[in-house]
């Protein structure tokens, strides 16, 4: 009996619980992540459902959970690895949001115009969408190399996984968008249902990838060339707007660097495109300072938000308005405009002009990896 048929039966016996969950994680902390892959793999040829090894066992997942430091050890910024998961640390930490988030809303009676919560939901909601980019860049640019390699299983889980995902993250979206006109009472049963399925399945795929997929990946996958051709198709594919790394220009290549200073080529950097619908460029992220290049079409509008900290607008080209508060003004190329914190503001194209405006956060709101 080989070594993968040997390994298929011992996931089975676990999965039957004909093995304790202390013996599991014994046997499975020494495995191979590729040659547990194989094993899941030999399973679904043998029968089982992708439903069914989705839940296999929990222990061999507990009994990788050390994977996830190795990989950020042997990887750096700028691997398409570490790419993902530093974005698995972004989307796990919007997960506890909406947690935070759907449990205050369900505790409501009726919907409230000025809670900031359902603005909040909404936002988290958008980030969730944009996370597709992210799928996609696993689904067309690593899993096929893995697949070329007699990797077959892990992925197929994978994918089922992502479109039952993306089904319930759009809902998510259209039921936040349409609160206001709905039963306040089947709004808050939706949202229960929703947003837990989506916290918890969407927790157990990113432990999954984080802890068997991409540790099976750099096993399969020594030659730097090809990993060198994954980035590229990822970079053709595109990235998340949260995505870390294309903040500092880490993966980018758009900043060089003599000595200790750093120079930003702002056209260079990725174009992504913001949960509130514009097209940004991250442009830099330290613990004291954040900063975004909004581009906005003729016309286009950045609707009004706030922030916890304060806020400098730069129009580096172009013309529009930034509003702050109830005011508003109209500005143009080498203008700055200054917003406090906790101040809703916004910005709007002129309707014949394109509007390039610098945004810089300081101190940087968002937590730091």
């Amino acid at each position: 009996m080989d070594a993968t048929k040997k390994l298929a039966e011992l996931l089975q016996r676990i999965n039957a619980k004909e093995v304790s969950k202390e013996e599991a994680r014994r046997v499975l902390a020494d495995i191979d992540p590729v040659e547990l892959s194989l094993a899941e793999q030999r399973l679904l040829e043998e029968g089982m459902t992708p439903e069914e090894l989705r839940g296999l066992c929990a222990a061999h997942i507990e009994a990788l959970s050390d994977e996830l430091k190795r990989i950020k050890l042997r990887t750096g910024p700028g691997h398409p690895l570490h790419t993902l998961v530093s974005e698995h640390d972004e989307i796990l930490g919007f997960l506890t949001k909406l947690e935070e988030v759907a449990a205050r809303l369900v505790a409501l009676a009726a919907w409230e115009r000025e809670n900031e919560d359902f603005e909040r939901l909404k936002r988290l909601a958008a980030e969730l969408v944009e996370a597709e980019k992210h799928h996609a860049r696993e689904e067309d640019a690593l899993f096929p190399e893995l697949e070329r390699r007699g990797i077959t299983g892990p992925p197929r889980v994978m994918r089922l996984e992502h479109t039952a995902l993306r089904a319930k993250k759009k809902h998510l979206l259209e039921l936040a968008a349409r609160v206001e006109r709905m039963d306040y009472a089947a709004f808050k049963h939706d949202l229960k249902g929703t947003a837990e399925y989506i916290i918890f399945n969407l927790r157990d795929h990113i432990f999954k990838e984080n802890t068997i997929l991409y540790p099976a990946a750099l096993k399969a996958i020594p030659e730097q060339e090809v990993w060198a051709r994954i980035k590229e198709e990822s970079d053709n594919i595109g990235y998340c707007c949260f995505t870390p790394g294309y903040l500092k220009g880490e993966t980018s290549g758009a900043a060089e660097r003599t000595g200790g200073l750093k120079v930003l080529h702002l056209a260079e950097l990725p174009l992504l495109t913001s949960p509130r619908g514009p097209k940004i460029r991250r442009v830099l992220e330290e613990p004291a300072v954040a900063v975004t290049n909004v581009l906005l079409e003729p016309g286009q509008e950045l609707p009004a938000h706030q922030t916890p900290v304060d806020v400098f607008f730069y129009v580096q080209a172009g013309r529009g308005q930034v509003s702050i508060g109830a005011d508003s003004a109209a500005v143009s190329a080498g203008d700055l405009v200054f917003s406090p914190k906790d101040i809703p503001h916004g910005l709007k194209a002129a309707p014949d002009d394109t509007f390039s405006v610098l945004v810089v956060k300081t101190p940087n709101p968002a937590p730091q990896h």
